[in-house]
């Protein structure tokens, strides 16, 4: 996020600021598996509401399709950049997330109805 280097590689034996950015990712995706009630096409592979992802292994890769992986970057960017007292980084990061929210709200929350 404000690093010039490559970031980490993998999620296992981390230190310092890579630490950082793999538990950011890793908080924003419980965060994004929990705020909306979505719908059956988002959950996968035996996750649902009550049983998150939780990225614990480089091998372990977000259920979602990988075009929305960047989403959970975004995400994990704002609540970092909060951190770091970095307003130009938090605007980014909310700008980019909340276009990936209208794609997520569009095609993995169940359709309104009115009535029956």
């Amino acid at each position: 996020m404000n690093d010039t280097g490559e970031g980490p590689y993998n999620v296992t034996n981390q230190a310092g600021r890579n630490l950082e950015y793999v538990d950011a990712i890793r908080e924003a995706w419980l965060d994004i598996q929990s705020l909306r009630p979505w719908n059956e096409s988002f959950w996968s592979d035996g996750f649902s509401a009550d049983h998150l992802q939780q990225l614990e292994t480089s091998s372990d890769t977000p259920f979602i399709p990988e075009h929305f992986h960047i989403a959970i970057v975004y995400y994990a960017m704002q609540g970092k950049a909060l951190s770091q007292n970095a307003q130009e980084l938090v605007m980014r990061g909310q700008n980019e997330w909340d276009k990936y929210l209208h794609l997520f709200c569009s095609q993995f929350l169940p359709t309104p109805s009115l009535g029956k």
